[in-house]
């Protein structure tokens, strides 16, 4: 059986709660919304530091706007086949397939309305 990673050797099972303020909790969950991190991670850290001990590296969380987009992308891969799909049809001579080109539509009229409330969501 081979080395255990280091991921296994450090598993965090031990919990510590900490009792705060409304006010502070505030303050600490913005912190860590400013480092792209989440409280937990952000508390942890700052508790090794304290402690003068190696404080490992947090994953960043993806922006409010990264996870919006993402089925803004997804739509668009949609639109973006079935657009070559009726294409294809058209190329070869047969007639354009309606019921594709209404899919399309349909896709196209979701991420209008998704860009719209990201645009409206971030005034």
């Amino acid at each position: 059986m081979g080395e255990r990673s280091g991921t296994e050797k450090r598993r965090t099972t031990a919990v510590v709660g900490v009792r705060m303020t409304p006010d502070e909790r505030a303050a600490v969950a913005a912190a860590a919304e400013a480092r792209g991190i989440g409280v937990s991670s952000f508390a942890r850290q700052a508790v090794l530091r304290a402690a003068r001990l190696p404080a490992p590296k947090a994953a960043q969380r993806r922006d409010i706007h990264a996870q919006a987009l993402a089925p803004l992308l997804t739509a668009l891969a949609r639109i973006g086949n079935n657009v070559n799909q009726v294409a294809a049809v058209a190329n070869s001579g047969g007639g354009i397939d309606r019921r594709a080109v209404d899919q399309a539509s349909h896709h196209l009229a979701a991420v209008h309305a998704a860009i719209l409330k990201l645009g409206a969501d971030g005034r």
